[in-house]
């Protein structure tokens, strides 16, 4: 497995934005990079079937990348206006010499039978395609052999024009220097990183299940003990005597030991509700023993498909 923290996952499913970001990625769906004039470099698709923002998007991918839950791949540097931080810039020539943006591209172009090499324009002087030195009308005796810039104000040549970068939404004029500048940045899962996030149990998708059943549903309910410890259950639905269920979304990677169930058991005896485990993680042998031996109501799945399968058949035996 990788090195992902196990609270960092179960934290992280816990906050109901970032929890359908990470159902989105474990469910395999692109994430693609798209830029429009609006919202500049960012991810359509995961916006769409998630909700969230473009700005949302880029910094959430970005946040989950170093975490190591997703991998970067650098795309290119995006220039971005530094007065009003678009990044729908267009970019200006100019002549190197004067400034002026009056300029065209000519042709170096050779005459291939006389050798005579000189700008397209030279070529067309006499209007019909004639060569300056031999006389001779061209057609496809003729091969360019380099290309060069002319400035319309002075007259002058030039193999690269400069250049400026302007700001098509406020219109500033600025330069590379004084430009600010970010990646763009596409992101791939790994098939490691995929299987981890697969063992994620994601609550509102129980939640769903349970609605579909027919249970009303709370989320994040504090219930206080016998012993005066409050205790947190993902969600909690009432049977039709109105005896309560609690849900407890186990959201660990390593394998569950004697020392959880004898938690889940202090847990059991101490508030006033029936208790559902559902966890993705291995039970070990004894840990299972003594499941029975408390007489624990544990869902145990093999992955987040798997886990709300099983809770909606349990579910349906509940009312």
């Amino acid at each position: 497995m990788v090195s992902i923290g196990e609270d960092v996952l179960a934290s992280l499913v816990r906050d109901k934005t970032l929890e359908k970001v990470l159902f989105y990625i474990a469910e395999g769906k692109p994430l693609s990079v798209h830029y429009d004039l609006e919202n500049g470099y960012h991810y359509p698709q995961i916006e769409s079937e998630t909700g969230i923002l473009p700005k949302e998007s880029v910094r959430i991918l970005s946040d989950l990348a170093s975490l190591k839950i997703l991998s970067e791949k650098m795309l290119f540097l995006s220039v971005i206006c530094p007065r009003c931080h678009s990044t729908n810039i267009a970019i200006v020539y100019r002549c190197p010499r004067c400034g002026s943006i009056a300029i065209r591209k000519d042709l170096l172009m050779e005459h291939i039978p006389c050798g005579y090499i000189g700008f397209k324009s030279s070529f067309e002087e006499k209007g019909l395609g004639v060569c300056p030195r031999c006389g001779k009308t061209i057609s496809d005796d003729v091969r360019i052999v380099g290309v060069w810039f002319v400035c319309l104000s002075c007259s002058s040549r030039f193999p690269e024009p400069g250049h400026n970068l302007f700001c098509r939404v406020c219109g500033d004029f600025f330069t590379v220097k004084d430009s600010s500048m970010e990646f763009v940045v596409e992101y791939n899962v790994s098939e490691e990183v995929l299987s981890t996030l697969r063992k994620l149990i994601f609550p509102s998708r129980i939640k769903a299940i349970l609605e579909e059943v027919g249970f009303k549903v709370e989320e994040n309910v504090a219930l206080k003990g016998k012993s005066g410890v409050v205790h947190t259950f993902d969600l909690v639905v009432k049977k039709s005597n109105g005896r309560g269920v609690a849900f407890l979304i186990e959201n660990i990677l390593k394998p569950i030991t004697e020392a959880k169930v004898i938690e889940w058991y202090t847990i059991s005896i101490d508030v006033d509700v029936d208790i559902i485990y559902v966890t993705t993680a291995y039970i070990s042998e004894e840990a299972r023993r003594l499941v029975k031996f408390y007489g624990l109501s544990v869902v145990e799945a093999e992955n987040y498909m798997d886990a709300e399968a099983k809770v909606k058949k349990l579910a349906e035996t509940l009312k």
